[in-house]
């Protein structure tokens, strides 16, 4: 119960699928055994057990099963449309064991059981029918297109056949019931006795009457000594053995039904046999391709910021035996584990899966990428800003101040929010991207300066960040610059509270 608890709604479907398919197999079969506990050969040989777990699976046969139940009950909760319902019932417990059973008209299984319906069923029926025409004609036409694409298929063409049969079922559920095939035999062989004695009668009552033929002599009979009987038939023996050990029928009956009864328990072990092959094949492939393919879809996507990111076997820095892959910038990885220092990812180009450790201080998450990304103006810009800490300090700036990069022409973030980097090539200067050292002389690192510019307004903004020896940027300094120009000098005070920044257009 535990276990099922910590499944989330797509896992529990996917078991139910896997799952459900094989019960509906297991109580089909029992559905199929006749009266006495025994099941008939037509519905279990194993050609047929074969074409029904075909028909559930992958065809899916238990859900148009369970779709025809749901039907039938959505009629009869009209009350008008009881005999629809009734008949979608029959039509539902057909489609869950196909094969080996069929639908014939209550009416023909009068003829075996000489049961007649009465005429207030008889009428209800003949209104449901004529209200039920349209709906009817339109199920009927689907039917038959779904089973063409299984025909077309090959591999369903025995499900196409099942369509085939539960069409005029579909078209007149009324009256409709299911029956096992042997039994619809019986019933085409009641058909064809009454046509045969109807044409009997035909054939009699055509024959005029004739008049006795003219008396001829008698012969007297010679009387001939009896001779012995020298050919007896098997039957009369058997007749003769019967009549002297009247349990002798007992006892070969009693062999029939052990025989029969033998053949049922194969078929039955045959069947459970191959829903336990199905279970354990949907098991393995649960755990095995869907599992995996669940963690990799649930998962985060990072991606590199860096120009060159180490993908390593082991969370070992500063070594170069445990690198599997430089990864360049913007490279998307599937994030199993984020960590402040390690994060266990899993890198994937077409074919190629690559699983391993990235230092997390250079990936960051799809939203923060792109935003990072789509601030860069032009490839001079990037090339200027290269270094994993600037481009932190400018995404920090951006979040800071809820600003976004242009990402599209047709796509706006809201007016005077899209504000973009423009530099130069990286040597030269000046700039719109300076780096000095103005307010820790004694830093690992030197500060960063950069120009970033409103698209739609033409605003500019100088923005300065100084780095602690983590590699953390700190927002030290804003102030607007003009519409033009680059920078040329930034000049601060021994109170490090006076900043003057030089711009020059050349």
């Amino acid at each position: 119960m535990l276990f099922i608890g910590n499944l989330g709604a797509g896992e529990l479907l996917i078991i139910s699928l896997i799952i459900l398919p094989v019960i509906v197999v297991i109580i089909g079969a029992l559905f199929s055994m006749n009266s006495s506990g025994r099941q008939s050969t037509s519905s279990t040989s194993p050609m047929k057990v074969f074409l029904n777990i075909l028909w559930h699976i992958p065809f899916g046969g238990f859900i148009t099963a369970i779709f025809m139940a749901l039907t039938g009950l959505f009629f009869c909760l009209t009350i008008v449309f009881i005999p629809v319902g009734l008949g979608f019932f029959q039509i539902s417990k057909f489609l869950f064991w196909p094969h080996g059973n069929a639908m014939v008209n209550k009416a023909d299984l009068g003829l075996l059981n000489e049961r007649e319906q009465s005429q207030f069923w008889k009428v209800w029926c003949i209104i449901n029918r004529i209200l039920y025409f349209i709906p009817g004609l339109c199920t009927v036409i689907s039917a038959t297109l779904l089973a063409f694409g299984e025909f077309i298929s090959l591999i369903g063409i025995p499900c196409g056949l099942v369509w085939i049969k539960v069409l005029g079922a579909i078209f007149n559920p009324c009256n409709k019931i299911c029956v096992p095939e042997s039994v619809a035999m019986e019933i085409d062989k009641a058909k064809q006795n009454n046509s045969l004695r109807g044409y009997d009668l035909q054939q009699e009552e055509a024959i005029p009457s004739q008049s006795p033929p003219p008396s001829a002599p008698v012969l007297q009979e010679v009387p001939v000594a009896a001779a012995p009987v020298l050919n007896t038939t098997i039957e009369s023996v058997m007749v003769n053995n019967m009549e002297k050990n009247p349990h002798a029928g007992s006892f070969i009956e009693k062999e029939d039904n052990r025989a029969k009864g033998s053949k049922n328990k194969f078929a039955l072990i045959l069947i459970v046999g191959i829903c336990l092959v199905i279970l354990a094949g949907g098991i393995v492939g649960y755990l095995y391709l869907y599992m995996p393919y669940k963690r990799d879809k649930d998962a985060p996507r990072y991606y590199t910021f860096s120009n060159i990111t180490n993908l390593r076997s082991s969370q070992i820095t500063g070594t170069e035996f445990n690198i599997i892959e430089e990864l360049p910038y913007g490279m998307k990885l599937i994030t199993y584990a984020f960590e402040p220092e390690w994060s266990d990812v899993k890198l994937k180009t077409g074919k190629k899966e690559i699983i391993g450790y990235i230092a997390s201080s250079y990936i960051l998450p799809e939203d923060d990428f792109f935003r990072l990304n789509n601030v860069f103006g032009d490839n001079e810009s990037k090339e200027c800003i290269s270094t994993a800490k600037c481009r932190l300090a400018l995404l920090d700036y951006l979040k800071r101040n809820n600003f976004n990069g242009k990402i599209h022409k047709t796509k706006s973030f809201g007016y005077g929010k899209e504000w973009q980097i423009y530099a130069k090539p990286k040597n030269v200067k000046p700039n719109t991207v300076s780096y000095l050292r103005l307010f820790d002389r004694s830093s690992k690192f030197t500060d960063f300066a950069f120009i970033i510019k409103n698209n739609n307004t033409g605003e500019r903004r100088l923005v300065i960040y100084s780095f602690t020896d983590d590699e953390v940027p700190v927002f030290q300094y804003e102030e607007s610059a003009p519409r033009s120009g680059d920078i040329g000098d930034i000049r601060i005070g021994k109170d490090r509270g006076n900043i003057h920044v030089i711009y020059t257009d050349t």
